[in-house]
């Protein structure tokens, strides 16, 4: 009889085992997948990401082994290392493994089954989309991609539009993509605003040379006022509005042209830095943001700090203004006397844009 209980006796103890080892870990994992559908986790850091991981699954399986615990009676030794091993050490295994892990391109274990969880959630086609503008050599297809994930105007669409900002520094090397980008960003307002505040920060600490951001934009500099002053001459000469509309597409063409060889070149220059942190305040700019006590602060500290180069400062000198009050004309009149040359025209401009919005003619 005691030879025909042996096979019993080690299935029950693999049992055992099996319940006290993988249990914990499934359940903990069975746990995030519901939180990371209920709170979306796929909009947070990768950092974020995998410190939630991390979390979830060692106090999951630590409140599942103390209750196996309890119910298992006397606490020897052997008892006590089996709890560290299934509550502790196991789930950190299980974490390190899903956090690195290749799967495909880029992707581990876990940012696969985030992504696989987000494309149930949402149109499973607009990552496709996100690959093809990131992956284009093409500035037709690349504008394309940016204006389909404009209009799906979904939390997926908007994520995708934050990758390509990450994964596609580029984009933001030439005008017209550089603009669209920061248009279809901008469209989602009160969605993109945190998004682009952790941007910022996130492109300022990874900005190790000073100044910090963008050096003065070569075509704002040398090239736009005769543009607008081109463009107003051949309205005037123009027989007709229609021929005056065919005149101003031409000449925005050459302009956009220019710009983009401009931006090339100076990409050589030895002062060119990063132009993330210009792209987030234009966008800021471009959401036309009435009221914001952060964002205005954000904007006053950089406009004040020599730090930032020069097209930075006049950008957040524009985006303050625009969210400013009276007080703040003595701030911009104060910008007058700096030495350079972009900083008082941001300045003055910021004084027209907080007169327009004092006067409530902007509205007009």
């Amino acid at each position: 009889m005691g030879d025909q209980s042996r096979p019993s006796d080690i299935a029950n103890r693999l049992l055992k085992y099996l319940i006290q080892f993988v249990i914990p870990v499934v359940i903990a994992l069975f746990f995030w997948y519901i939180l990371a559908t209920t709170f979306k986790f796929w909009r947070l850091s990768g950092m974020f990401i995998a410190l939630t991981f991390y979390s979830i699954l060692v106090i999951v399986s630590l409140a599942i082994s103390f209750g196996i615990r309890w119910f298992t009676g006397p606490k020897d030794s052997k008892r006590v290392l089996i709890f560290i091993l299934s509550s502790m050490v196991l789930p950190l295994i299980v974490g390190l493994a899903a956090n690195t892990i290749p799967v495909s391109d880029n992707e581990t274990v876990l940012t696969l089954a985030l992504r696989r969880i987000m494309g149930r959630e949402e149109y499973w086609f607009v990552r496709n989309i996100g690959d093809t503008v990131i992956h284009s050599v093409s500035v037709e297809t690349k504008l394309a991609g940016i204006g389909a994930l404009k209009a799906i105007n979904t939390e997926m669409a908007l994520s995708e539009l934050f990758r390509i900002l990450e994964e596609d520094p580029d984009i933001l090397l030439t005008y017209s993509t550089y603009g669209s980008l920061s248009d279809a960003i901008a469209s989602y307002d009160s969605l993109a605003r945190d998004r682009l505040v952790k941007q910022f920060y996130e492109s300022t600490q990874t900005t190790k040379g000073t100044p910090r951001g963008l050096n003065f934009d070569l075509y704002e500099r040398y090239f736009r006022n005769s543009f607008e002053s081109l463009d107003q001459l051949l309205a005037q000469e123009s027989l007709d509005d229609q021929e005056a509309q065919a005149r101003s597409l031409s000449l925005d063409s050459a302009a956009v042209q220019l710009r983009e060889t401009l931006t090339q070149l100076q990409m050589g220059r030895r002062r060119y830095l990063d132009p993330s942190l210009n792209f987030v305040l234009d966008t800021f700019i471009e959401m036309n943001l009435r009221e914001d006590n952060e964002i205005y602060s954000l904007a006053k500290t950089i406009a004040s700090d020599s730090t930032y180069a020069e097209a930075t400062r006049s950008a957040a000198i524009r985006l303050f203004a625009s969210l400013g009050s009276r007080a703040d004309f003595e701030l911009l009149t104060s910008y007058l006397d700096s030495d350079s040359e972009s900083v008082k025209a941001s300045a003055l401009e910021g004084i027209e844009i907080l007169h327009r919005k004092i006067t409530g003619s902007d509205n007009q």
